[in-house]
C-alpha cells in the first residue's frame, strides 16, 4: 500500500476541493501525491506539493496564453483535471489510446525533463484541458481567486497549529 504524507487540515481541505469539483459533475476529490484526473472513477486526485515540474508548466502557460497564473496556481491545477472530464468527449477511443500510450511508455523513456514535459504540455488531450482551466479561470476569476484564498487560508491554520503528521 502506498503511503501519501498528510498535514493536518487536508481531510477539510478534501472536503472543500470536493464541493468545488461536484459542480462540475465530478464525484470526489482525494489528496494524494499528484493531480490526476481519473475518468472511470469520476474522481479528481490533488496535492499540495511542490515540484520542479511547476515551473515549467507555469513558463508554458506564460508562453501560450500571456498571462501568469501562479497565484491561482493550486486552482488551475484542479481546473485542469476537471478540464480532462470536460473534454473528454472530444477524444476517440484510439486517441485516448495513443494518449495513454505515449504518457505511460514513451515520455517516461525521455531522460531530458524540459523536453520531456514539452511534449507532454502539447499533448492533445492535455493541451484540450489546459485550454478548458484557462478559460475557466478567466472567465470566473473572482470565483477562482475566492476558492485559492479558502484553501489557503485552511492551509495557513493548519501550519500555525504546527500539526503536521506523516
Amino acid at each position: 500500500m502506498k503511503h501519501t504524507s498528510r498535514i493536518h487540515g487536508t481531510t477539510t481541505l478534501e472536503k472543500n476541493v470536493t464541493n468545488f469539483v461536484r459542480k462540475f459533475g465530478i464525484n470526489r476529490a482525494n489528496y494524494k501525491n499528484t493531480f490526476c484526473m481519473h475518468l472511470s472513477k469520476n474522481t479528481i486526485d490533488f496535492t499540495i506539493q511542490k515540484y520542479y515540474e511547476d515551473e515549467l508548466l507555469l513558463k508554458h502557460i506564460q508562453k501560450k496564453f500571456g498571462i501568469n497564473i501562479e497565484p491561482f496556481y493550486f486552482v488551475f491545477c484542479l481546473l485542469h483535471e476537471v478540464g480532462h472530464a470536460m473534454t473528454a468527449s472530444r477524444f476517440t477511443e484510439t486517441e485516448w489510446d495513443e494518449y495513454s500510450f505515449l504518457s505511460n511508455f514513451i515520455l517516461p523513456s525521455i531522460s531530458d525533463t524540459e523536453e520531456k514535459h514539452a511534449i507532454y504540455f502539447n499533448l492533445a488531450i492535455e493541451d484540450a484541458a489546459t485550454t478548458w482551466a484557462i478559460n475557466y479561470l478567466i472567465n470566473n476569476i473572482d470565483e477562482c481567486w475566492n476558492f485559492q484564498c479558502k484553501c489557503g487560508k485552511i492551509l495557513e491554520h493548519a501550519k500555525k497549529k504546527k500539526s503536521f503528521r506523516v
